[in-house]
């Protein structure tokens, strides 16, 4: 069989029998460091859900990664919101 058989195959298997992308990532044995490395592109077309509209990221001095990242708590606090 052809690459393209099987991908499609396989692109139409998950279409029909996956609905929670974690279920998905478990069967095809990704981690979250295989997803970055593979999506470049989306992560790239995401960055402003997680930094402010500032593409001068290196003006900004953090000294530690909470600082960097945000805390637990205001992340949990973002989670939790009621919309």
């Amino acid at each position: 069989m052809k690459y393209n058989d099987k991908l499609r195959l396989v692109k139409e298997f998950i279409e029909e029998n996956f609905d929670d992308p974690v279920e998905l990532t478990i069967a095809l044995r990704l981690s979250v460091e295989d997803i970055v490395n593979l999506l470049p592109d989306v992560l790239v077309a995401n960055y402003n859900n997680f930094f402010d509209d500032n593409d001068n990221l290196e003006e900004h001095t953090f000294k530690t990664e909470s600082d960097y990242l945000g805390s637990r708590e205001e992340w949990e606090d973002s989670q939790t919101r009621d919309y």
